[in-house]
């Protein structure tokens, strides 16, 4: 049975690669994945900071306008990799989130391609492939939950602030075919398609107002990528009126900024899963300074932002996004014979202390953690068991595999 219907059980490809210039996905990219399970992807409204026109001697609306666009996204999944290598370079994609680089800023931002298959519908009744791409995401915060009740992995979750998020809708031929570009513009671009893996890729030159082919047949299409904006829209179709897909061009968009479609791979290479366990805190320890040893640990939590701020700039829908302090928080549900007493004492005397998380496969020191809550101290009927909710804020961190 086929279906046309977006839903989160259709088969989904979501990768993500470190972009070494801010916004622009590296040639022949090589992709990583998240994970092999993924909880929650995206989670993702486009804002486009819209406002109403209202004038004088009229009460209802004179228009609506969209300014610059603010993109919040982000994903959820079972973590299976550990932040870093030996070698102390990130591996997970959270290890971009941990700690700043040498000048204090990102260590790098992320183009993020999510992919999701329906085999029914579409231009020409074999399917679609949706896309969504993500480029210039800035590493905002990263949460890890610690808990022991389950033993279900760690399930973390990665949010994003991006420069620009776009949705491509391609249409799957029933048959394969040449593909007819067309560029309703007026520049010059250079228009890459690739079919699954990169197998068949063509990159054709089509004038402004004018419609080129390719000499290569596509069974299937997986990337259209154009080497730069153009005013108007470029369509990709079999040339016999059925249409692929379209890519937006800057006469679209009030900030006057075109789409590029979908990445090419190039020589390049998508991600193979990832096959190793995954990380679970409950044989893991979460040492807390200055208490009794005999301190247990039910439950936590930890967190990093990045302290990102954003500004409109012009000519581009785009904010620009830069981090501006970078924050680290453990939390930590404690019972034992007098952790009210340790904690609060630990709090009003100023008692500051290393937070270790030591998990097999390695460890992260929370350095100059200082208490920002003990817990609040009460006695209730049946309470069988005190628990006290604490959170330390840590000054710095260090990472190591």
């Amino acid at each position: 049975m086929t279906s046309d219907i977006e839903a989160g059980v259709r088969p989904l490809r979501l990768e993500w690669v470190a972009e070494t210039t801010e916004g622009v996905t590296p040639d022949n990219p090589s992709w990583n994945l998240f994970s092999d399970n993924i909880v929650s992807a995206f989670d993702w409204e486009p804002d486009a900071n819209t406002q109403r026109q209202n004038g004088a001697g009229e009460i209802t609306a004179q228009g609506f306008f969209n300014g610059s666009e603010t993109h919040d996204v982000s994903f959820s999944y079972d973590l299976q990799q550990w932040y870093v290598d030996g070698a102390g370079d990130p591996v997970d994609a959270g290890g971009y989130f941990l700690e700043p680089d040498t000048d204090n800023s990102l260590q790098a931002t992320h183009t993020i391609v999510g992919r999701s298959e329906q085999d029914g519908g579409g231009s020409d009744g074999a399917g679609r492939r949706i896309y969504t791409v993500v480029k210039g995401a800035h590493p905002d915060s990263l949460t890890a939950p610690f808990e022991t009740e389950d033993g279900s992995p760690i399930e973390q979750e990665l949010s994003y602030q991006a420069e620009k998020v776009r949705q491509y809708d391609i249409s799957q031929p029933s048959s394969s075919t040449t593909v007819d570009i067309e560029n309703t513009g007026t520049t010059s671009v250079d228009v890459t398609v690739e079919d699954e893996g990169a197998a068949t890729s063509e990159t054709v030159t089509v004038s402004g107002g004018s419609t080129s082919t390719t000499t290569a047949t596509f069974g299937d299409i997986d990337a259209v990528e154009l080497s730069t904006d153009v005013d108007g829209d470029v369509v990709v179709s079999d040339g016999s009126g059925t249409t692929f897909e379209t890519i937006k061009g800057s006469d679209s968009y009030p900030a006057g900024e075109g789409d590029l479609g979908v990445p090419a791979l190039g020589s390049g290479s998508h991600a193979s899963a990832i096959g190793s366990s995954y990380v679970r805190f409950l044989d893991d320890t979460l040492s807390i300074p200055n208490v009794e040893s005999d301190v247990e640990i039910i439950s936590g939590e930890m967190s990093v932002e990045t302290g990102l701020d954003s500004n409109a700039k012009l000519g581009s829908a785009g904010q620009n996004i830069h981090a501006t302090e970078w924050s680290y928080t453990v939390t930590a549900t404690l019972a034992g014979s007098k952790v009210s007493v340790d904690q609060s004492t630990n709090y009003l005397t100023e008692q500051t202390g290393k937070v270790t998380w030591t998990a097999g496969e390695g460890s992260i020191d929370f350095n100059n953690a200082f208490i920002q809550s003990p817990g609040s101290y009460t006695k209730e009927a049946g309470e069988g068991k005190a628990q006290y909710d604490n959170e330390f804020s840590a000054e710095t961190i260090n990472v190591s595999n």
